[in-house]
């Protein structure tokens, strides 16, 4: 088997190559986790939509966004919008799936054993569909995604979120399956990255960067990796 190339634009440590793969293990790792939960039995008896708490994220989203303006920016102007952009499209998100649980119009399914439940909202359209996973002992949620649909009924969109389970708070976020974003607790984010144009095709390229919980930039790179491709079928 030949070794995967590895073409750097940047100082690449082991710390940039455990990012990327960290966050995208843990994209498939609670998507899996999520739809084994789903295939749980239920108990019959439906949940209110009362037993779910409303609650006001508005200071926590503020606090999140207004961090990211004090922290270290990277040189690039062009890169320091796409990281405040993405920082306020999450606690956009956050804020937007935290109103339809307070409004009570997310679908609450029955508890699933004893650890859990989801929930669910659609558009009267069908295009757009939220999915919720809520912890049963806080009822707090725990995950959330939002899928977009092209008329053809495909996803063009996809948005998730995974959040701390002591403090509820945004732990993980992706956005579209082009930016990863990590946050430390209390709402302050912890790296960054974003997938940017290809060198060609069936390679990979990713910008990165990584705060300490002061705000200090402690690592910033680009990288570009090869894909690596499925085996043939026999």
């Amino acid at each position: 088997m030949k070794r995967k190339k590895i073409v750097t634009f940047a100082a690449v440590g082991i710390v940039g190559i455990a990012f990327i793969t960290c966050a995208l293990a843990a994209i498939y790792h609670y998507r899996v986790l999520s739809a084994t939960r789903l295939t749980q039995s239920a108990k019959p008896e439906a949940v209110p939509a009362s037993e779910i708490p409303a609650r006001d994220v508005s200071s926590q989203v503020s606090a999140m966004q207004q961090w990211v303006t004090e922290v270290n920016t990277p040189k690039d102007a062009q890169l320091a919008s796409y990281v405040t952009a993405a920082v306020q499209q999450a606690g956009q998100l956050w804020q937007e799936w935290q109103t339809l649980v307070n409004s009570g119009e997310v679908r609450i399914k029955p508890w699933q054993g004893t650890n859990f439940t989801s929930g669910v909202w659609e558009s009267p359209d069908g295009k757009t569909k939220i999915s919720l996973i809520f912890r049963s002992k806080e009822r707090q949620i725990i995950h959330s995604k939002k899928r977009i649909y092209s008329p053809e009924g495909k996803v063009e969109q996809f948005y998730w979120l995974a959040y701390y389970d002591d403090s509820g708070t945004i732990k993980h976020c992706e956005l579209d399956s082009r930016e990863v974003l990590l946050f430390y607790p209390g709402n302050k984010i912890s790296s960054y990255a974003r997938k940017v144009d290809p060198a060609k095709e069936g390679w990979e390229t990713w910008y990165e960067i990584e705060w300490d919980e002061n705000g200090k930039i402690v690592r910033e790179q680009t990288r570009t990796y090869e894909i690596p491709q499925a085996p043939a079928s026999s």
